[in-house]
């Protein structure tokens, strides 16, 4: 597969989006990019926005993840868009969205759940946002 390529990205920030190249390799019959290489850029795309709020925790690992293929995608560079949609202390849910380079139609939409390690240092992002705050739709609000 070829490899994902950070396209914007900012530590704290809970979003990530990043572009996988086009190469033939991706294209299956029919002209289109195979599955497994879009599920494979939608789960990268959601570990970095996981890590972008939490640190590097090198044990956050996939527990979920659920794809919807909305339109066939054009053979070339596919951007994938990611979010946080709620951060608890062990668990963290996202989205992708994803599109031909050039097509504002979304090819797929992904929802997917991450295992946040307890030695991920919950209390420095606790200090970071205040105790009394929660992450929800990529927007800190009061509990």
């Amino acid at each position: 597969m070829a490899c994902p390529m950070p396209a914007n990205s900012a530590a704290g920030s809970g979003r990530v989006t990043l572009r996988m190249p086009y190469q033939e390799l991706l294209r299956r019959p029919g002209g289109t990019i195979c599955g497994p290489a879009l599920m494979a850029l939608a789960d990268v795309t959601l570990y970095g926005v996981v890590l972008s709020v939490v640190g590097e925790a090198a044990l956050a690992v996939t527990t979920d993840m659920t794809i919807h293929f909305l339109s066939r995608p054009a053979p070339r560079d596919v951007l994938a868009s990611g979010g946080l949609l709620k951060l608890g202390r062990r668990l963290a849910v996202g989205e992708v969205t994803m599109h031909s380079d050039g097509d504002a139609r979304a090819i797929c939409h992904v929802v997917g759940t991450y295992a946040i390690p307890p030695e991920a240092g919950w209390e420095e992002i606790e200090a970071q946002v205040g105790p009394d705050t929660a992450l929800t739709a990529g927007h800190l609000r009061p509990r």
